[in-house]
């Protein structure tokens, strides 16, 4: 056997005569004098309904994440020097900065720009 919850639902019912429009409000509505306003209360059944919840934690250690956000940026790093242009750069993808082994300028590899 289900179970019911009655809800009550209040409002305005608003005719006008001239046009045979009928519309519903919630407030209480100004009328024009072509209208009137009849005041509404309806009961409603509503089926109880339980609706199940579903959770769980998801743990990724943070070096997998480090591992994974690296490898994204690592293709995406500049592959020279940004100050001098040589090809000779060491990137420490963990850390997100690279080094010219030339000039030794240290630079982000996220962004590529200097520190």
């Amino acid at each position: 056997m289900q179970e019911y919850k009655t809800k009550t639902l209040k409002g305005y019912l608003v005719i006008n005569w001239t046009n045979d429009d009928i519309r519903l409000r919630k407030t209480k509505p100004n009328v024009n004098p072509t209208e009137m306003a009849l005041e509404l209360s309806i009961d409603v059944k509503v089926p109880k309904k339980t609706i199940p919840e579903i959770s769980h934690t998801i743990e990724i250690p943070s070096v997998q994440i480090l591992d994974a956000v690296a490898e994204v940026y690592s293709q995406e790093a500049p592959q020279s020097c940004p100050d001098c242009g040589s090809g000779k750069v060491a990137l420490y993808e963990n850390h997100g900065f690279g080094v010219c082994t030339d000039c030794g300028v240290r630079f982000d590899i996220f962004g590529g720009g200097m520190e």
